[in-house]
This record gives structure tokens, sequence and C-alpha cells, in this order.
């Protein structure tokens, strides 16, 4: 079941409910959305990410809202794109193509939570952008392709069971010491830190014949 959080819970500063009076509420488009898979910021390849935020703002240059969701990856199978590395994911929701992104940011929140699609709807949507910042932790699958033969990356993602959760916990918290040592020793590790910053960061269990553990 998705979290939808405390009732009639308050907007965030930046979206006061009058900016909103002229076009339909994102959070209503995104609750009753078809899914869409798509994305444009992981490269190809199979990824186990952990979600570090998800907000919802209006940027200055457009003045449109943005879903924007942070991930850390936690595995991969693509040497661009290590363990350790900070991944961010967009959705427009007032550009050309709202409806299609709304639906792509319900299929990520299901995903976040390992629920039913349909179990998405505005209020949850609401809550997964609000301060509290409930998603963060959580664990999830992404699939990043590019569809026939085009440079466009998509995306899918896939949620993952209690076990796997908590797997990829123990990936995140190795990642985050390993990191910490790292920056608190930057003289001990030159040659390596100027290879890969990220590299180094986590030396992965054997992996799956699609590069992932789980």
């Amino acid at each position: 079941m998705f979290p939808t959080g405390p009732q009639n819970p308050q907007q965030p500063p930046q979206q006061p409910p009058q900016q909103m009076s002229s076009v339909e509420d994102p959070f209503e488009m995104i609750g009753t959305a078809e899914v869409n898979e798509g994305g444009v910021y992981f490269l190809p390849g199979i990824y186990i990410a952990s979600v570090e935020l998800m907000t919802m703002r209006r940027t200055e240059r457009d003045n449109h809202r943005k879903f924007i969701a942070e991930f850390i990856i936690l595995q991969s199978n693509n040497q661009a794109r290590p363990a350790g590395t900070k991944v961010g994911w967009v959705r427009d929701l007032d550009g050309r193509y709202p409806k299609a992104n709304a639906g792509e940011v319900r299929g990520l929140l299901a995903a976040t939570m390992n629920c039913a699609v349909e179990q998405v709807d505005a209020s949850g949507s609401r809550y997964a952008v609000s301060p509290e910042n409930p998603t963060r932790g959580r664990i999830v699958r992404v699939e990043a392709f590019n569809k026939d033969g085009s440079d466009f990356t998509k995306t899918r993602f896939f949620g993952l069971d209690d076990a796997q959760q908590a797997a990829g916990q123990q990936l995140l918290q190795s990642i985050m010491n390993q990191t910490q040592i790292a920056a608190s020793q930057p003289q001990q590790q030159p040659q390596q830190s100027q290879q890969n910053p990220a590299q180094g960061f986590y030396n992965p269990p054997p992996m799956s014949d699609d590069g992932i553990p789980f």
C-alpha cells in the first residue's frame, strides 16, 4: 500500500495552491495517469538504486512544475555509472507531454513502494514529495535502454520485496561507509581517485546473468 501521510497535508511553500488554480493539479494527474515508462538520466544498463529525494519544484526558466527524483546507484552493470554515483530523474508536468510524464512518475512511485500502480493516488503522490521525504532509502531496480537505435535513453522502474530491500540497505550502508573513509583519508589512495572517484567504493558480490545480485 502506498503511504498517503497525514490527512490534509500542507502544500510545500514553493507550490501554493493559488499557483495551480489555472492548470490541472499535478498530483491529480499522477494519481490517475496511465503508466508509460521512460527516462533520460540513467545510461543504458541495469541498476539497483536507492532513493535519495523526491520533490516538486517550479522552475524559474519556464515556470513549469518539475517532479525531481534523486538516486544513489548501489549496483550497476555499466562501468560509466558505478556504485556510489548519484543520478537524477526529472519529469516536466507542464511541458509537451504532461499526462505521459505524470504516468511515468506514477510508475516510479509504485515501484518505490513495491505496490500496484492503482494504489498510487493524488494523496500518496503529494506525500511522496513532502518535506518528510518518506521514500528516502527505498530501493528500486532500474532498467535503462536506448529504444529503436536512438540515443534517447528510456527507463523502467521495478519494485523489490522486503528481503531485497534489506539487502539493498546493506549495499547502501557499505557504500556510505567507504565514501566516508575515502573522504577522511584523501591522500592514501591517490591513484584510485585519479582514475575514477567513484571506483572502489564498493566491491560487489557475484552477480546473476543480468549483472544484478537480486
